[in-house]
């Protein structure tokens, strides 16, 4: 993929996150159990960073494990709103800012002891820019410290958003769009609808032996990768998500 192609779906997918921000809000309401299984890698008196927090809604289950602060980054401003209008009273610090250029935000390196990266790393389209990424949430982990990561599973066979579902839909409707001819099979434009919008996001379908190459590119050294459904080790076929620890 090209990287002005790249660039085009991460604008696309970022503006679409802006017009869908109040109704996709209202879907994220509670913590995913495939979260909860990272619980002990979550230590009392932590430090943690959750960037791409969107509305903040990790909060209250980190809070219960008497962490130390809880920094929340997103690039969409209304879910930084959203997430201030419902924790700050809870001492967290909520910014807007932007994954890829996290290195440029006044957050000090080696100062969390905890990254969470929920549900992010699959919308960036290049793997220049996944690397990129990645490095910037090591930069911030103190000695020690842990990236806890998830990405959806779209190998699943029976998701609503999967590889198969995609695939099949794109040759049946001849949907493999002009607009970006190079995609690869496992690049994906979904629609997220609602009463109010329909718009479209980019994702990409990882498998575990590639989120661990692009993590030792990035530098971590011990890395975990998993299937998981509902909190529990599942597998390709039937796994919600991706769960991934890499340690620094």
């Amino acid at each position: 993929m090209t990287e002005a192609i790249a660039r085009k779906l991460l604008d696309v997918t970022a503006e679409s996150y802006r017009k869908i921000a109040r109704p996709f809000s209202d879907t994220r309401n509670r913590i995913w159990t495939d979260c909860t299984a990272f619980a002990s890698d979550v230590k009392k008196g932590a430090h943690v960073l959750d960037v791409g927090c969107g509305n903040g809604k990790l909060v209250p289950w980190l809070l219960e494990k008497d962490i130390s602060s809880y920094t929340g980054i997103d690039l969409n401003p209304e879910f930084i709103r959203i997430a201030k209008e419902r924790y700050l009273a809870d001492a967290c610090t909520f910014l807007e800012g932007d994954i890829l250029t996290l290195n440029t935000m006044s957050l000090g390196k080696q100062q969390f002891d905890v990254v969470l990266c929920i549900a992010v790393l699959h919308h960036l389209p290049s793997e220049r820019m996944r690397i990129a990424a990645l490095k910037n949430l090591r930069e911030c982990l103190s000695e020690g410290g842990v990236l806890i990561m998830t990405n959806w599973n779209f190998f699943e066979t029976i998701g609503k958003k999967s590889i198969w579902r995609y695939a099949y839909e794109r040759m049946a409707k001849h949907t493999s769009s002009r607009e970006y001819p190079d995609l690869s099979w496992r690049d994906m434009l979904t629609h997220w609808k609602s009463n109010e919008v329909d718009e479209i996001l980019y994702y990409h379908a990882f498998t575990p032996r590639e989120l661990k190459k692009l993590l030792r590119l990035a530098g971590f050294e011990r890395i975990e990768c998993w299937y998981t459904s509902n909190g529990a080790r599942a597998h390709w076929w039937n796994g919600r998500n991706i769960s991934t620890i890499a340690y620094v």
